[in-house]
């Protein structure tokens, strides 16, 4: 491995915690109201199940 190669895969590693860190705070929140109210509209329309997560 290069010292180019092991920059660029400790940049990659950084990035990919910070991106991680953003994202965690976002999908622990609920999902809004009206959000939720689409989503059940659209599995009523396409005839599907609505994940059991939710």
């Amino acid at each position: 491995m290069t010292a180019s190669s092991l920059a660029d895969a400790l940049l990659l590693a950084k990035i990919g915690h910070d991106l991680r860190a953003l994202y965690t705070g976002v999908t622990d929140e609920p999902v809004p109201q009206e959000l939720d109210t689409l989503i059940g509209r659209l599995h009523a329309v396409l005839g599907d199940e609505p994940e059991s997560d939710r």
